[in-house]
């Protein structure tokens, strides 16, 4: 037995309440259970113990619960494990199905999780050194010796106490240096490890710096290294703290600055910023839209969640419960501390995921020009150079606009190009692959020619896209051209017609097909809200919050576009290379498009159990309002006023790492600027919240708030807290505005537009408009 292995024995034993087995009793006992032969190491098994199923193995219930055998047959040996641990499985039977249960830590409880560890095993170290003096004092005084074992007693007790790991190890040399240089000279050496050197005074006010910085962070004002440096010693200026701060310094760093001038620098920061790893890090900087910003608010996506779940039972996709529940990643309900729980409690279910879809168009280009680096891949070159690699910059832009549903199954790949024709050229819509040999018989081969019917399909020369298997329907990919490149209003209708005659949703149930999409202008195009609120081919369409697509919209996901952008960045470089070893222009054309989409296509929305991390983690299924947990969306704190405004200084609420604060200087400097800064933007979204719900509360109904609106776009919709596309007072005021222009009642000076309504073509305008008026 390693002594590993006897200590974590011992634990287990001392647990139970006994205490009187020793090292050498257990290898008797096996050498006994072996015979008179030398056991090997890997077979050493350690006295059978086997605890009651229904007890904690840390309860402390006496032996009653707990059985030791002393022999140990030819089968029992076979069926034992090479561990000394005991094994905490029923007396009846032990299972060998792991219950571990999938998945890791939550992103950034690691290091902390380190850094308690390490704590409490110096916690456990100190107080084992602490009680043993003591004890040793007490049987010195008594003129007694200690009880035998007493330290490794002693020592398996606080790591039972202070829930020390047991890979990490104590052992009883350690304490006994420990006490025998404190023994020799007590002022020198302390009983209680502590860290090297006196500490430095400024760690009395970091948690207010901490407090500081993340509150910058909060208002997107992220602060830099010589920001921070600056803020400690604008906060420490002018106190008693910096003659603290220089008293220490002189001291230890002999220091010759006169105590006004003193400041930290480079030294303080890298000590700061190792004390607080679990709370501060240093990284680069994510540019954030100031329009983004405006709307990603915990209040926004609370009311998002709360209308589009609404909409979701009126479609009968959802259904809402007598009681609000949690659930975990899958939509089972588990309880409250339950370590699988997914998200926050909702009081609503879906019933039919699978009729529930999600859309978001990807904007792509057969140039390499703005291609990022795929998946951090590096190339091999010369010392001091920089490896360039061949890139195509033939310009033909074009969209992918992937459907997903609710259970993580891809629906359709919808492909649109650039192009002035009203119908997609047929070489364009089928593609050409040049890594598929074309399949010809010998006399085309000899004429050059081949059979287009022969080697179209999957996996030939011209592949047509690819198609998805939904609910036993084969859905092809659809192909369509616009003048930018981009969706609109028609398109949408078309793809949606589309779905219908394939039947992908059952329409005898009584359950609407659900579809949750972004506020893109085409959205409010008169020809697709015409289509989807008619009868027959009803949809039940929802916007998500405006300027936070990135957050709750599906194929924004690092699972889909994500992957999707590096697969297709690989597949260009791939087309390239194969192309000049051809011998073919080495340009990307309208005709490879296609077999590059079917490639990026399954590696990045063909993936279901992806799919399905990126749905629940957005709380579209389960219904969980996964994004309300999310760190750019936590509600901002209760106010408090300050009972003294006439005060110079101000204590913020300490953080975790100190045990108290000290008043900084707030009279100049960046401190008061800082403090500023985040008050006005706390004033700020206070009186938007108020004038949101204002306007809910006595603007009117929906229609009287659109007549003033300026503009009828998805921001004065969600604004409004509407977010179906058939809300019926949403649908008048559309009327209305569409009635108002065709009479020529708003003058062109001051014209109050449709924003899906501006086409320079009038005839087009004139059609639009009359569908718009049967609604």
């Amino acid at each position: 037995l390693s002594r590993k292995d006897y200590d974590h024995a011992m634990s287990r034993l001392h647990d139970a309440g006994i205490f009187d087995i020793e090292r050498t009793s257990l290898r008797q006992r096996v050498k006994r259970a072996f015979g008179n032969e030398a056991a090997e190491p890997s077979t050493i098994v350690p006295p059978s113990v086997t605890f009651n199923a229904n007890e904690s193995p840390s309860s402390t219930s006496g032996a009653s619960s707990i059985t030791t055998s002393t022999t140990c047959t030819d089968s029992s040996v076979a069926a034992s494990t090479t561990s000394a641990a005991p094994s905490a499985t029923s007396t009846s039977t032990a299972s060998s199905v792991s219950t571990r249960k999938s998945g890791g830590r939550p992103k950034g409880t690691t290091d902390a999780a380190k850094h308690d560890a390490k704590q409490r095993h110096k916690k456990c170290v100190n107080s084992i050194v602490t009680e043993y003096v003591a004890e040793k004092k007490k049987s010195d005084d008594s003129l007694k010796q200690l009880p035998h074992h007493f330290l490794r007693n002693l020592i398996l007790r606080k790591r039972t106490e202070y829930k020390v790991k047991d890979d990490i190890e104590i052992k009883e040399r350690t304490i006994y240096s420990r006490v025998s240089r404190h023994m020799k000279n007590p002022e020198k050496h302390k009983l209680e490890s502590m860290h090297p050197g006196a500490p430095s005074p400024l760690q009395q006010v970091e948690a207010q710096i901490i407090e500081i910085i993340l509150g910058m962070q909060k208002i997107r004002q992220p602060m830099t290294k010589p920001e921070v440096i600056k803020l400690m010693n604008d906060a420490i200026k002018g106190t008693p703290l910096q003659e603290e701060f220089a008293e220490y310094k002189k001291k230890r760093v002999h220091s010759t600055v006169d105590d006004d001038e003193v400041e930290v620098g480079n030294g303080w920061w890298s000590h700061f910023l190792a004390r607080n790893k679990t709370l501060l890090a240093s990284t680069k900087c994510e540019r954030f839209a100031i329009n983004r910003a405006d709307w990603t608010r915990y209040e926004t996506f609370e009311d998002m969640y709360n209308a589009i779940y609404a909409e979701m039972v009126d479609a009968g996709v959802a259904e809402k419960l007598e009681r609000p529940i949690f659930t975990d990643r899958a939509g089972n309900e588990v309880p409250e501390d339950d370590p699988a729980r997914h998200g926050l409690e909702s009081e609503y279910r879906t019933t039919h995921p699978e009729f529930i879809f999600f859309a978001d168009e990807t904007g792509c280009n057969t140039s390499q020009k703005k291609d990022g680096n795929f998946g951090g891949r590096k190339f091999i070159c010369k010392k001091g150079t920089k490896p360039q690699q061949q890139a195509s910059t033939t310009d033909h832009p074009f969209t992918v606009l992937p459907f997903t549903s609710a259970t993580g199954e891809a629906v359709c790949c919808v492909v649109i190009f650039q192009s002035n024709s009203d119908a997609v050229p047929l070489q364009w819509t089928s593609g050409i692959d040049h890594f598929v040999p074309v399949i010809a018989s010998e006399a085309e081969a000899e004429d050059g020619t081949h059979d287009f019917e022969t080697n179209m399909g999957a996996g030939k020369r011209y592949p047509f896209g690819p198609t998805c298997q939904y609910n036993g329907i084969e859905v092809p990919c659809l192909t369509y051209c616009s003048p930018g490149g981009g969706i609109s209003g028609e398109i949408l209708v078309m793809i949606l017609k589309k779905f219908d005659e394939l039947k992908l949703v059952p329409r005898d149930n009584g359950v609407l097909p659900f579809l949750l999409i972004d506020g893109h202008i085409s959205r409010l195009d008169p020809s697709f809200l015409e289509y989807i609120n008619g009868e027959g081919h009803k949809w039940k369409v929802c916007l998500g919050v405006p300027y936070g697509t990135s957050l709750w919209q599906v194929g924004d996901s690092e699972q889909q576009n994500g992957n999707y952008k590096m697969v297709l960045s690989e597949a260009k470089d791939k087309l390239l290379l194969k192309k000049s070893d051809l011998g073919l222009p080495r340009g990307i054309g309208p005709t490879d498009i296609i077999p590059l989409v079917t490639t990026a296509f399954v590696g990045g929305f063909t993936n279901t159990e992806g799919n399905r991390h990126a749905v629940s983690d957005r709380g579209w299924n389960p219904l969980n309002r996964r994004l309300l947990q999310h760190p750019s969306l936590r509600r901002a704190p209760a106010r408090t006023e300050n009972a003294s405004s006439t005060s110079t200084t101000t204590t913020v609420p300490p953080s975790s790492t100190t045990a108290a604060t000290v008043d900084i200087n707030v009279n100049e400097g960046s401190v008061p600027v800082l403090l500023d800064r985040m008050l006005d933007r706390r004033e700020k979204d206070d009186r938007h919240n108020a004038a949101v719900r204002k306007r809910r509360t006595f603007g009117g109904s929906i229609s009287q708030r659109f007549k003033v609106t300026k503009r009828i776009t998805a921001g004065a919709l969600v604004a409004n807290g509407v977010h179906a596309l058939d809300n019926p007072e949403f649908l008048e005021a559309m009327r209305e505005r569409t009635s108002l222009e065709m009479n020529g009642c708003i003058a062109s000076g001051t014209s109050i537009k449709i924003s899906a309504v501006n086409i320079s073509n009038t005839r087009r305008r004139e059609r639009r408009m009359a569908r718009c008026l049967t609604i």
